[in-house]
């Protein structure tokens, strides 16, 4: 039938921050992504100043660069043993830039993503006015849908897993 979507969700896209409340989102989005069964992307934005992704970088600021970097693909390999757990093959990956909004609709077009899982960071509303907000920007310019889990559902949740741990 003409003009009506496809239902089926192929490729899903979470981005994270690789902060507090990734664990809690990665596990909110993993039994969303298990009923479609589709190929997730995770995405990391790795914000780094313009001539740190040059050659002629003192070699102190490299070894930093590269040690921030293998941080954050362990944390990326960590979240994506969690889906694939769940029976999804996962793509983790990082991409450096400044500006994640943009970043984050450049790469749900690359992938084609069907869907977007993403957490908001729960800023005040002032904050989210005078600084914006990657999850705003991302839900008002997507072309596909857009699933925001809030930041109080998160970090309850991780508040949770770690009350669990440290009784455990």
């Amino acid at each position: 039938m003409p003009g009506v979507p496809d239902p089926r969700m192929n490729s899903i896209l979470i981005p994270v921050s690789l902060r507090d409340t990734s664990v809690a989102l990665v596990e909110h989005a993993a039994p969303v992504a298990a009923a479609f069964g589709g190929t997730v992307w995770l995405l990391h934005i790795f914000r780094t100043a313009s001539f740190l992704a040059t050659n002629r970088v003192p070699p102190e600021l490299k070894e930093q660069r590269d040690r921030e970097l293998a941080e954050i693909h362990r944390g990326l390999d960590e979240l994506a043993a969690l889906l694939t757990v769940h029976g999804l093959k996962v793509n983790p990956y990082v991409l450096n830039g400044q500006d994640p909004a943009d970043l984050i609709l450049e790469q749900a077009e690359a992938v084609q993503a069907d869907l977007v899982v993403m957490g908001s960071h729960g800023r005040g509303a002032l904050l989210e006015t005078l600084l914006g907000d990657v999850a705003h920007d991302v839900l008002r310019k997507a072309r596909c849908p857009v699933l925001v889990i809030p930041y109080a559902l998160l970090k309850t949740a991780e508040d949770a897993a770690e009350d669990g741990e440290k009784r455990g």
